[in-house]
């Protein structure tokens, strides 16, 4: 007790906690500047990631013109007509065969360890069918076209 009582009366405890103070103090200025330089270049990069989006789809924009919209609305049709209007055709002709050829893979396990194979079989329907990989094409057109323009009107705000 007797040497804390000649430390404090002497001032070197009050350096060290001034030391202390000190450091904690230098600490902490630098983390408020690394954050605010971290900050500033955040702030760069969103805008130039902003204007390049912009230049971007302004190129498309400028590109495409009107054929672009008119490819999009042809696109749009040839689906409509396929999903709305074909399978009314085949409703009042129930007769026409249709032969569908589906392939199945099996095997091909354990990195080749079990071989691969594939069995074939062929189908006939009457009536409307759609293949799959068409199905999947028609959607994907469709939700393709719908996210560009979503994501037009969210960048360019027209």
């Amino acid at each position: 007790m007797a040497i804390l009582a000649s430390l404090f009366s002497s001032g070197v405890l009050g350096g060290i906690a001034s030391a202390v103070l000190t450091f904690i103090g230098q600490i902490m200025t630098q983390r408020a500047q690394s954050f605010d330089a971290l900050v500033s270049a955040s702030t760069r990069l969103q805008s130039a990631d902003t204007a390049a989006y912009n230049a971007a789809f302004a190129r498309v924009q400028k590109a495409e013109g009107k054929d672009g919209a008119r490819l999009r609305w042809a696109l749009f049709g040839v689906a409509a007509l396929v999903v709305g209007v074909c399978p009314l055709l085949y409703y009042f002709a129930p007769s026409v065969p249709m032969a569908v050829e589906r392939v199945n893979e099996h095997g091909g396990w354990l990195f080749g360890l079990i071989p691969s194979w594939t069995e074939k079989t062929i189908e006939y329907v009457h009536g409307f069918y759609i293949a799959e990989v068409w199905q999947d094409t028609i959607a994907n057109i469709v939700w393709a076209y719908v996210g560009q323009s979503i994501t037009l009107k969210a960048f360019l705000r027209r």
